[in-house]
């Protein structure tokens, strides 16, 4: 599977391990007692598939949105292809749906 027949970055979002080092920097900033758990996890092969959940409270500015200290519950699924002992490929979906619903709740602009 090639990244340039199915994905499209985030416009300003650099290719590689940047754009997510950069993407996790400025979202920890606006909910800075974020946690992850891992709830399944599956490894097959070369390929690990992790089922994750995120909580933290939205205390700080993410984009134009100003947190309130709502509290944020949302999901994600990342599927990482390991080899040689490195991670070489990941595909990453969120609950987009879920996550910027409650970010706007009780935000200004």
């Amino acid at each position: 599977m090639s990244c340039e027949n199915c994905c499209i970055l985030a416009q300003g979002r650099a290719q590689g391990i940047a754009g997510p080092l950069d993407a996790s920097k400025a979202f920890r900033a606006a909910l800075p007692d974020l946690s992850v758990t891992v709830e399944h996890l599956l490894v097959v092969g070369d390929r690990a598939i992790a089922r994750l959940r995120f909580k933290g409270h939205f205390s700080w500015v993410f984009g134009e949105q100003l947190g309130q200290g709502q509290q944020i519950d949302f999901r994600a699924v990342d599927l990482y292809q390991v080899q040689d002992g490195l991670i070489t490929d990941n595909w990453h979906l969120e609950d987009y749906q879920t996550l910027f619903a409650q970010l706007a709740a009780g935000t200004q602009t």
